[in-house]
């Protein structure tokens, strides 16, 4: 949940990387491209994140049309140190998430993903 703690950190962007799969690992494998969004503490998690999904979703297409061109290098090495990983937030972390006046969910947000 790395938009979390960057809404909670008071991170100016979140971000996203595509990867080659190589193994059972969590970005382990050549990457292939970084997607950024800007934070909006404004707005909540959930648009943060779809946000960023919606970034994600084009450096997947691209990187399909790319891959049809063989333009992608499998052998370039993995971005080491760029990323944060976070594990779920304990109820503390939602504590003081709501405490800076972030919120999780707002209004009809969840029609986005329906």
């Amino acid at each position: 949940m790395a938009t979390f703690r960057a809404m909670l950190n008071e991170e100016p962007e979140i971000g996203a990387s595509l990867h080659w799969i190589v193994d059972n690992g969590i970005d382990t494998g050549p990457e292939i491209g970084i997607g950024r969004a800007r934070t909006r503490p404004e707005e909540s998690y959930l648009a943060n994140v779809l946000r960023l999904y919606i970034e994600g979703c084009k450096m997947m297409a691209a990187a399909v049309e790319t891959v049809t061109s063989r333009e992608i290098q499998r052998n370039a090495p993995p971005a080491v140190g760029q990323g944060r990983y976070y594990s779920t937030p304990d109820a503390e972390a939602i504590e003081c998430f709501s405490a800076k006046g972030l919120k999780l969910v707002s209004g009809n947000e969840l029609d986005l993903i329906s």
